[in-house]
């Protein structure tokens, strides 16, 4: 029972980790690539 516990919080924080990694490289890092250009 408390492996089951343990494995099922260990996949929402992976699927949380998994969910913030993509918003940083898909929508934090161009945004950021681009306000560095726009004010060079």
């Amino acid at each position: 029972m408390n492996r089951v516990a343990n494995y099922k919080h260990y996949v929402e924080r992976g699927w949380l980790n998994r969910t913030l990694y993509y918003i940083h490289m898909y929508f934090l890092k161009p945004m950021i690539k681009y306000w560095t250009l726009s004010f060079k």
